[in-house]
């Protein structure tokens, strides 16, 4: 069901990418998408990845899916922290991460919301954490992922009982999915926002 809601999500992200008026809020991200949008640093793909997130969320708690049978009940949705490169408030390193996202259930109240507005982001309730870089070349590929590590050995540290954490790197448009645990790494291949093939299989791991 999941696969189904997440191909209805990017056909309607299809329909406004052909649109030649782009009227979304999200429009400086289908720009970017497009390829019409040069990206000078990093913090610019911070945004775009927030966007992304934003547009499944609301989709998912909108009207228009509100009784859809493909979608699995109760909902939930992953939405990112809006303090970015910040250090995690149960960590005893003072590593700083790109993003952080967390898992908030369809019903949550006003205090849920507040938390991702003026809050750092805890380990132990945080989705995935995210590293970005500018470029997708090998270079930075293997540096984001090297930060990862760095940052699932200090979860781990003050978390000794976790079974895995999800991560994720995001080297300009390719995403890249990780599942740590206490004796495995496990790696997904790129997932191109660019490509609708990629941008479908992200979108349906974002509704899954």
């Amino acid at each position: 069901r999941a696969e189904k809601a997440a191909r209805e999500i990017s056909e309607e992200f299809k329909l406004i990418l052909a649109s030649p008026n782009i009227t979304d809020a999200n429009n400086e991200l289908f720009s970017w998408i497009r390829g019409g949008a040069t990206i000078d640093r990093e913090k610019e793909l911070y945004d775009y990845f927030d966007m992304l997130l934003q547009f499944v969320s609301k989709r998912i708690r909108g009207p228009n899916y509100a009784r859809n049978p493909h979608f699995l009940h109760p909902k939930r949705t992953i939405e990112a922290f809006k303090r970015h490169d910040c250090e995690v408030d149960d960590s005893e390193q003072d590593n700083r991460l790109n993003v952080f996202a967390e898992c908030l259930p369809e019903n949550r109240d006003d205090k849920l919301s507040l938390k991702l507005e003026s809050t750092n982001p805890c380990s132990e309730t945080m989705f995935t954490a995210v590293v970005v870089k500018k470029t997708n070349s090998k270079v930075e590929a293997e540096s984001a992922c090297a930060q990862l590590l760095v940052y699932m050995r200090e979860t781990y540290v003050t978390q000794w009982n976790r079974r895995f954490i999800w991560s994720l790197t995001m080297c300009r448009d390719a995403i890249r999915v990780y599942n740590f645990g206490n004796d495995h790494l496990l790696g997904s291949k790129d997932m191109r926002l660019t490509e609708r093939d990629g941008r479908t299989k992200f979108i349906q791991l974002l509704v899954n």
